[in-house]
């Protein structure tokens, strides 16, 4: 506070003082938000000249420091605050099926930006990403966690020539078991009709047709006239036929 704003001059005429004249405190008001932030703050004594003010961190900011008052000063501003609101995440929360590579996210309390690298287990991969197995989480200014996540690996679907014939102990993901139960198969030794699915997303070996498979398929009925059926191996089971428009400057699409 400057001198002109703490003294004033009054003068007698008539008799009388021209002024009527009161010494009032200070007053710093509200602090600015950003004084302290994210923090919550408390008058007890008000907000005037020499009153004391504290402050108490919005979760999830955390304390850093001891002394959380703040002073209202003559100048009508509010002391320099000698502690601080710091955002800190906890500890990520555990990813399924991945492992967690940086040690110090075992802990609690980590500085915004941090970041946490994760690997995922062999037979999954990043979700949406298969080509990747690695993936990092950062604590966002929230004191969150960005999300990141493992899904398994997938093996291609056996050939079509087997929709149909097999099954499956958990569809085409990772180590997933898919068998050809052949009629009149002896069942006593192991199958050579059992594929599983590995972590590389192949499969162990490949199905072969039982060997009651045998006989041929009649060649596609109801065709337009303008479509042209070539089995070039003839169309047994197990072989491929292609269709072909009889006008060669045309492509038919995949039947019905």
């Amino acid at each position: 506070m400057s001198t002109s704003d703490s003294t004033v001059t009054i003068t007698c005429a008539d008799g009388k003082w021209n002024k009527q004249v009161s010494c009032e405190p200070v007053d710093c008001g509200l602090p600015d938000k950003y004084h302290v932030h994210p923090a919550n703050f408390n008058f007890p004594e008000g907000t005037t000249y020499g009153r004391r003010s504290t402050f108490q961190c919005r979760e999830p900011a955390q304390l850093v420091g001891s002394n959380n008052t703040l002073t209202c000063l003559e100048d009508g501003l509010w002391s320099f605050p000698e502690a601080l609101c710091e955002l800190r995440c906890p500890a990520p929360p555990h990813v399924p099926n991945a492992m967690l590579q940086t040690k110090r996210c075992n802990d609690t309390g980590l500085k915004v930006g941090s970041l946490c690298k994760y690997k995922c287990k062999p037979g999954y991969h990043v979700t949406n990403k298969p080509k990747r197995r690695a993936f990092k989480r950062q604590c966002t200014e929230d004191g969150s966690w960005l999300e990141g996540a493992c899904e398994p690996v997938t093996c291609d679907p056996p050939p079509a020539i087997f929709h149909g014939m097999y099954q499956c102990t958990d569809g085409f993901r990772f180590d997933s078991t898919c068998w050809i139960n052949c009629p009149g198969a002896n069942h006593t030794g192991p199958s050579t009709n059992v594929i599983r699915c590995r972590k590389d997303g192949n499969w162990t070996g490949s199905f072969k047709l039982c060997p009651q498979s045998k006989g041929q398929c009649s060649l596609p009925q109801n065709l337009n006239p303008s479509i042209q059926v070539s089995c070039k191996k003839g169309h047994g089971i197990g072989e491929e036929c292609e269709l072909m428009c009889k006008d060669s400057n045309n492509d038919v699409g995949d039947p019905a």
